[in-house]
């Protein structure tokens, strides 16, 4: 597994488990961070693909 593929896999780990403490608990605050590490994933995840999306259309010579 590359480095990018454990980051995402860690933050969406953390981000379960802050969720799981949050409502087991009644813990706003837990919650609210869950939500913050799984948009941290979201922005990573999406951003790399965008990335990947102009790196290949710039490639592509199409007539």
């Amino acid at each position: 597994m590359n480095t990018r593929g454990a980051t995402l896999l860690t933050l969406a780990a953390i981000a379960l488990a802050l969720y799981f403490i949050g409502f087991t608990t009644g813990a706003v605050v837990v919650v609210v961070l869950a939500a913050a590490v799984e948009l941290w994933f979201w922005i990573k995840l999406l951003d790399h693909d965008d990335r990947q999306d102009a790196k290949n259309s710039s490639t592509d010579h199409h007539p």
